[in-house]
């Protein structure tokens, strides 16, 4: 075959190799048949847990389960002396863990040759992957900067557990508002896994989703949808009123923001029977940028049905919501720096850059926040 690519003028291909295997015996010995066994005449079985390293020698071998401890210390010695080729992951030697039957049978003794390889009921299998278990799960305090508007939110994560326990390298996935991460970050950070494990083996797992629930007591539906721009109409009508449950933050357009542009805008829209919104309708906006703004984040929102009786109903809305620039804060911050004259563009490239790096980071969060 490789005549062929030669005539041709062309390299071989390169062999094949997966990305992603199990530690494969390479050489094996039979254990020996310690001497108070064959003086009891006795049989034996020995369960052996251990770990292949990347090097593909054995560590950490111990007894899982005897038949009679007669036979433990010739079993671990068999297996510590047997040699793998370790597994791998994404290409790559990884340890992993394993456990293998080893048997002692009175025939072994009667042997003339001993084998080379061993009986297939006695083949070293890997051990099963533990997943990283929960066991602890703080409560996240509810952000001050929401204390007035009392919104209710979510921050869905995806992080690793390390080795340790401890959450690694999180990443937001999905939130209503950005004032909800930061808490939820600082919270992840004091969850506790009792880690991921293979056997002795500790492993550092996957990426791992979770969703963290911010819950503002004692507001009741009426206040919520007040403290929110959020008029209903004809509220007399409903038995409960129609509650958020997702209500993102409208994102500020960004050169209007730098501008210090202020502004307002109005839609209707109706919550049907479902929680759903729908019918979303602008009835008002000072710049279009502001209505498209305050549309994107309606269309982004989810409530609690209305309640007429006992059955929820479909309830018309209206959200006026004023736009301002921050006085104070993060936001005000950078939109400062960035200004002429600001230490953005007449200070140091580096400070500028910086500035720039975290009006981009707020800006992500504010689009994660509308559901984009």
């Amino acid at each position: 075959m490789l005549g062929i690519f030669a005539a041709l003028g062309a390299e071989p291909p390169a062999p094949l190799q997966a990305d992603f295997g199990d530690a494969i015996l390479r050489h094996w010995v039979q254990p020996e048949y310690p001497e108070a066994g064959k003086q009891a005449k006795l049989e034996g079985k020995v369960v052996v847990e251990f770990v292949v390293e990347a090097d593909g020698k054995v560590t950490r071998a111990a007894v899982k389960n005897s038949s009679d401890e007669k036979f433990n210390a010739s079993a671990l010695a068999a297996v510590q002396g047997w040699i793998f080729g370790p597994a791998t992951a994404e290409g790559k030697p990884t340890a992993s863990a394993m456990e293998v039957p080893v048997i002692f049978k009175l025939t072994q003794l009667r042997q003339k040759i001993p084998p080379t390889t061993p009986p297939r009921d006695q083949l070293p299998v890997p051990l099963p992957i533990v997943p990283a278990k929960l066991m602890s799960t703080p409560t996240p305090d509810y952000p001050e900067e929401l204390a007035d508007r009392r919104l209710p939110g979510q921050v869905v994560l995806e992080f690793t557990v390390d080795t340790e326990g401890r959450p690694q390298s999180p990443k937001v996935l999905w939130t209503p508002h950005a004032a909800f991460v930061g808490e939820a970050l600082k919270t992840l950070g004091k969850y506790q896994f009792k880690p991921a494990h293979q056997g002795p083996l500790l492993l550092q797992s996957g990426p791992t989703k979770g969703q963290m629930d911010f819950e503002s007591l004692g507001a009741n539906r009426a206040e919520l949808l007040a403290v929110n721009h959020l008029t209903v109409l004809e509220p007399e009508k409903f038995h409960d009123l129609p509650k958020p449950a997702v209500l993102p933050e409208p994102v500020y357009p960004h050169a209007l923001l730098l501008a210090g542009e202020s502004g307002s805008a109005t839609v209707a829209f109706t919550v049907t029977d479902h929680g759903v919104v729908s019918g979303i309708l602008l009835k008002d906006a000072s710049r279009p940028e502001f209505g498209a703004a305050l549309i994107a984040a309606i269309e982004a929102s989810a409530f609690d049905a209305a309640i007429v009786g006992s059955d929820p109903a479909p309830a018309k809305l209206l959200c006026t919501y004023k736009f301002e620039p921050p006085a104070t804060g993060e936001l005000n911050r950078l939109m400062v720096a960035l200004q002429p004259g600001g230490s953005g563009v007449n200070g140091a490239r580096g400070a500028r850059r910086t500035a720039s790096s975290d009006l981009a980071r707020v800006a992500r969060l504010s689009r994660c926040a509308a559901g984009g």
